[in-house]
């Protein structure tokens, strides 16, 4: 990651008791997780995520992120040891707001 603030990518992040997890978030290129010790702020590569992941979430000790590839958005599990996915379901695309 560089430090210049123009180059700085985004970062999702996602917490187990004791861990955090982030993910970096650079438009066209695979994404990279991390573990991040919070009292250094250092972080520690575990793997490339082998596709773009835009968010990342905990249910229960499972790791899921959202993967969107051309037009497919897609629900995916990732292995908090190595960063590899299995895609779970593609997700359709809402026709209706879910509020009004």
């Amino acid at each position: 990651m560089s430090n210049r603030a123009s180059n700085i990518p985004s970062l999702d992040l996602a917490i187990v008791p004791g861990t955090v997890y982030i993910q970096d978030g650079v438009s066209n290129q695979l994404s990279k997780l991390y573990t991040l010790d919070l009292a250094t702020g250092k972080a520690t590569f575990i793997g490339e995520i082998i596709t773009e992941v835009y968010d990342i979430a905990f249910v229960d000790s499972q790791l899921y992120g959202i993967d969107r590839e051309g037009g497919t958005t897609q629900l995916v599990k990732i292995d908090i040891k190595t960063g590899d996915t299995i895609v779970i379901r593609h997700l359709r695309k809402q026709s209706k707001p879910l509020c009004n």
